[in-house]
């Protein structure tokens, strides 16, 4: 089973944004909860760092946190966000600093466009980018030259018409139109959006088994199940004035086929659900506003999303990297594709790795790999 005993692995780079320069000196971390998920927009942290007595440090809300692992004499980067809470206490034993805070795709949450976007004829990918101005996300992806800000893993890629409320968040748009065009938007481990699509499903194979009996990787494999979440069928409607009551759908509105959920674990299930759209969402993509096989595919999607419930096996490491019996690693990355098997739970297929969480105190380092049925994202 596993390598039991693992100690703290994973480390703090602390960079001041204002002026731009990482800290030399390294804190120790005393605690840290850090999590990553494709389906999410944005992950969270928070962390107890330590640094010397006569270390002197001016560390501040909204300066960026890296955190790494090393992989032989490589630095491997999980993640990078900005702190957001922050306290700072001083003693005999030296500087404790104790915060939370979130990727910086976070930011977009927080601010609209400065003026009302209406763009007509223009890639999601050129929308991207100016959601992306004057934010912490180009700051630092500058600062570390990286060549790309956004990762097309298929992106939608016809023209689209995008419009929003002076009010509206950003990330609030993006995240409107990712759905439109059944698209997920997260950060990467390097500060970067990106982008991932259904042609992507099948990508990230490690040709790597997880068993939860006989691999000292795993010390422990749950599944997990929650079918109120689960869909039985789905229609997505756009309408152009407020429904009264459902009944009003067939007159006020162009709706999609009812999409049935075929899987064969959801029978039984009585849980329809409808998505309604605007008139002026249906624009938004390419201004088609008799596309109604796009509708069903966006229907489709609907049920294929809550068949993650169905089954979302959790694998538990003790260290966050996978070791084959010669000794080589390699990391766990959102994206990679495993075989999982577990007699006890009958499974033995194909995961996508879509999350993952670590945990750190003084003694050990734990590692939560959640996993989803690779055609179940969007």
């Amino acid at each position: 089973m596993s390598n039991s005993g693992q100690g703290p692995v994973i480390y703090a780079n602390l960079i001041d944004r204002k002026n731009r320069i990482d800290y030399v000196v390294q804190p120790k971390i005393k605690q840290l909860s850090y999590g990553t998920d494709m389906r999410q927009f944005t992950g969270a942290f928070d962390f107890e760092i330590q640094f010397g007595p006569f270390e002197k440090v001016s560390i501040n809300s909204h300066d960026y946190i890296e955190f790494f692992f090393y992989l032989g004499n490589q630095k491997h980067q999980i993640g990078v966000g900005f702190i957001e809470d922050f306290v700072k206490h001083t003693s005999a034993e030296g500087n404790v600093f104790q915060g939370n805070g979130r990727d910086l795709l976070a930011q977009i949450m927080l601010f609209p466009f400065k003026t009302r976007t209406y763009k007509n004829g223009i890639s999601y990918q050129q929308f991207l980018n100016l959601s992306l101005e004057n934010t912490y996300l180009l700051d630092y992806l500058s600062m570390k030259n990286r060549s790309s800000n956004v990762v097309d893993f298929g992106m939608y890629k016809k023209q689209m018409i995008f419009t929003d409320v002076i009010t509206a968040p950003r990330a609030q748009i993006v995240q409107e139109y990712a759905e439109l065009a059944q698209n997920l938007v997260y950060q990467d481990r390097f500060g970067r959006m990106v982008v991932y699509g259904r042609s992507h499903r099948n990508a990230g194979a490690t040709n790597v088994t997880l068993n939860a009996y006989s691999d000292h990787n795993v010390d422990d494999m749950m599944i997990r199940e929650n079918f109120s979440k689960v869909f039985s069928e789905a229609s997505v409607i756009y309408q152009g004035q407020e429904l009264l009551d459902l009944s009003d759908i067939k007159r006020t509105s162009a709706a999609s086929s009812i999409q049935k959920n075929s899987d064969p674990r959801a029978a039984g299930l009585n849980q329809p659900t409808y998505k309604i759209f605007s008139a002026q969402d249906l624009v938004g993509l390419a201004g088609q506003k008799s596309d109604v096989s796009r509708i069903d595919d966006i229907a489709k999607g609907i049920i294929r999303k809550s068949n993650q419930f169905l089954s979302q096996p959790v694998v538990i490491s003790n260290a966050p990297y996978y070791v084959d019996t010669s000794g080589k690693k390699f990391a766990y990355e959102v994206g990679q594709v495993f075989r999982l098997i577990s007699t006890a739970h009958n499974v033995n297929d194909l995961y996508k790795v879509a999350g993952i969480h670590y945990e750190q105190n003084d003694s050990q380092t734990k590692v939560q790999i959640a996993f989803v049925e690779p055609d179940t994202l969007v």
